[in-house]
């Protein structure tokens, strides 16, 4: 999969995700009263569309970081491919492990 695919197919998912966090945060935040809400969207978490909103922001930021620096030049190797890969997912992978240890730790949340 070259870079440019590999954008196009973040882009997508950032679109979604922000779209998504967004909008369920403000329902979840306005449930019970005569303000925004959809239904279907209080079922989750306000923790859930806070994490899906805060990863789908730092895709958005390393796409961006990689269209304004240019870091790797004109042509991306499958190395440099593979790098920018693992810095985009880095922080939804640390965050979600996060979460699971505090659950492991913090039985009286759940």
């Amino acid at each position: 999969m070259d870079a440019s695919m590999l954008s196009i197919i973040a882009s997508f998912f950032v679109i979604v995700g922000e779209s998504l966090g967004l909008l369920g945060y403000l329902s979840k935040n306005n449930q019970g009263k005569n303000k925004f809400s959809i239904n279907g969207l209080n079922i989750l978490s306000k923790r859930f569309y806070a994490y899906l909103l805060a990863s789908s922001t730092w895709v958005l930021l390393v796409q961006l970081w990689q269209l304004g620096f240019h870091p790797y030049g004109a042509l991306v190797t499958d190395r440099e491919l593979n790098e920018l890969i693992a810095i985009t997912f880095s922080f939804p992978v640390i965050v979600a492990f996060l979460y699971a240890i505090d659950l492991l730790f913090n039985n009286e949340k759940t």
